[in-house]
């Protein structure tokens, strides 16, 4: 059975370099027992920036997802989808926290988060909802 409470989304986006993983290590290291879900995504290869967050803030409440390859928007949407759908459905998170990569465009990847929430709502499936967009 879902969770009728929804999962907020907060997307976290800025230029390469503007203090996007420092922001989101801060949020981690102070969540006062607020359980959050962290995507990462990485155009390249290698996610440098999820390296950093596993060693920065996380902690036994929280858990990070790599995304690498590929922009959330565009070729890893469904990657997104799928994990936002798991996360939801698994009742185990307040939170998710998508630190999209600096070189990505974020209106775009708003929208796609956007309309992940609304069919949430739609096909029955966990609540999800998207809180804030936070840029730097």
């Amino acid at each position: 059975m879902p969770q009728s409470k929804p999962v907020k989304i907060v997307m976290l986006t800025g230029y390469l370099g503007a203090g996007k993983t420092t922001i989101l290590n801060n949020i981690l290291a102070n969540d006062q027992g607020i359980r959050a879900a962290v995507i990462v995504n990485d155009i390249g290869e290698v996610n440098v920036d999820a390296s950093l967050i596993k060693e920065g803030g996380l902690n036994q409440t929280d858990s990070l997802i790599p995304l690498t390859n590929g922009c959330i928007c565009c070729t890893l949407s469904d990657d997104l989808a799928k994990q936002l759908g798991d996360i939801a459905a698994s009742g185990d998170f307040d939170y998710i926290i998508i630190e999209a990569s600096g070189i990505c465009e974020p209106i775009p990847i708003a929208y796609t988060i956007s309309a992940f929430c609304d069919q949430s709502k739609y096909e029955g499936n966990a609540p999800l909802d998207l809180d804030n967009i936070v840029a730097v």
